[in-house]
């Protein structure tokens, strides 16, 4: 990217900008050019807020407490979870996300080198204490267990 020169809204879709913001791609120049634009562009900023929300699902390693964020526009949650040796070992791993009340979310997986990364569908997500449960899905057998948390951020 040139600097010096206004980067306008199709500029920053052509040169990939939120991406390579959030990456820390542009030195300090581009950075602060893309940044006037974006605080100006509804459409970039978006692309901001969401590229944030969804970066700190997929770094979210789900430990005790962990909280999972949802944006009112978001479809899906993408999380990457860090499973022990015993569900690393597994071939599939049944996941089943437990609401505190309500109807069970569950998803299938195979774990990769240690992690599972799955998609789930945030409007099967309610606001609340949910429980998660990893079987081996040829046993049945519970392999761990953990706790999240899982709001829903408002329009912003």
């Amino acid at each position: 990217m040139p600097t010096g020169l206004l980067v306008n809204h199709q500029t920053a879709v052509d040169r990939n900008l939120a991406e390579r913001y959030l990456l820390g791609e542009l030195d300090a120049v581009q950075a602060a050019e893309f940044e006037e634009h974006f605080f100006d562009c509804a459409a970039c900023s978006e692309d901001i807020r969401q590229a944030n929300r969804m970066v700190a699902n997929l770094k979210a390693v789900l430990r005790e407490n962990t909280l999972i964020e949802i944006g009112p526009h978001d479809r899906f949650v993408d999380l990457t979870i860090e499973v022990n040796a015993a569900s690393a070992a597994c071939v599939a791993v049944e996941c089943e996300f437990q609401p505190g009340d309500g109807e069970p979310v569950g998803v299938m997986a195979s774990p990769s080198n240690g992690w599972i990364h799955l998609v789930l569908p945030a409007d099967r997500l309610s606001v609340g204490a949910w429980t998660l449960i990893l079987r081996d899905a040829n046993s049945g057998q519970e392999i761990e267990r953990r706790r999240l948390d899982i709001t829903k951020k408002s329009e912003e």
